[in-house]
């Protein structure tokens, strides 16, 4: 399979604080990447590395064989719901335009014909085609999670990185959003950071476990030793008080061993 990410011997430092220490990871194409951990265990930093928002101190990223500073691959990017500012006077229709911006001059840009029908065919694809004259900070945390989704995707990105993307919506918008992910997977890479464990274990294909270090990456399924690892408490606390066993068991890998 194609190599789409990969992460050698990275390491990020703030100040003299460890967020990411000695990462190894490949992720191949249309893979379902569901990144778990602990808060402040660095995952969204992992992300903002891998999309050159943030500079290692140490190691080196590729997308499809090229670095960051070099790469001509449109990727698209789902922040974390609370860093949306709701309030900034702006429509549905044109907040998901500007994902359309990759490539333009970032100065007074001209939108193209296509460009509207891009985000018109978009925006009937993922069910809110009728909220398109909408101000943002009128939608629910479903709604506006799609609306994120679909300024993501107006770039016609290769890979979608998602930060928390199913936090701050209600329990039948999660499963609307899953559901809309992995259709989207048949065509794109994922790589999708959560703290979700039974949404992760139930949607994505491969899972990576991160602490400060990579302890695990595979299948979606883990066993109470490695939860225990990562979070300091078991499954049922993590999955909420689910009653039933929302992941599997297998022989857990050794140390930071990366399983491929």
């Amino acid at each position: 399979m194609k190599k789409v990410i990969e992460i050698e011997n990275l390491s990020v430092f703030y100040n003299e604080i460890c967020a990411l220490e000695n990462i190894n990871l490949t992720v191949y194409e249309k893979d379902f990447l569901g990144i778990i951990g602990p808060n402040g265990g660095g995952k969204s930093t992992l992300l903002k590395v891998i999309m050159g928002l943030l500079k290692p101190s140490k190691g080196a990223v590729k997308i499809y064989g090229h670095s960051i500073d070099s790469l001509r691959v449109p990727i698209g990017y789902v922040p974390q719901f609370g860093s949306f500012d709701r309030e900034f006077p702006i429509s549905v229709e044109d907040a998901v335009l500007t994902g359309c911006l990759y490539g333009k001059k970032l100065f007074f840009p001209k939108f193209l014909n296509d460009d509207h029908n891009t985000v018109s065919t978009l925006l009937k694809e993922l069910n809110i085609h009728d909220l398109r004259k909408r101000q943002i900070g009128e939608l629910s945390g479903g709604q506006l999670q799609k609306v994120l989704i679909a300024r993501a995707l107006a770039a016609k990105p290769k890979i979608l990185f998602l930060d928390e993307p199913t936090a701050s919506v209600d329990t039948s918008a999660q499963g609307e959003l899953m559901e809309l992910l992995k259709e989207l997977n048949k065509k794109i890479t994922i790589v999708m950071v959560s703290h979700d464990i039974g949404a992760i274990s139930s949607n994505v294909k491969t899972i990576a476990c991160l602490n400060t270090q990579l302890y695990y990456h595979g299948n979606p399924e883990l066993d109470n030793c490695m939860v225990e690892k990562l979070y300091g408490c078991n499954i049922d606390l993590i999955a909420h008080g689910v009653p039933h066993r929302v992941l599997g068991t297998h022989k857990e890998k050794s140390g930071k061993e990366e399983n491929k």
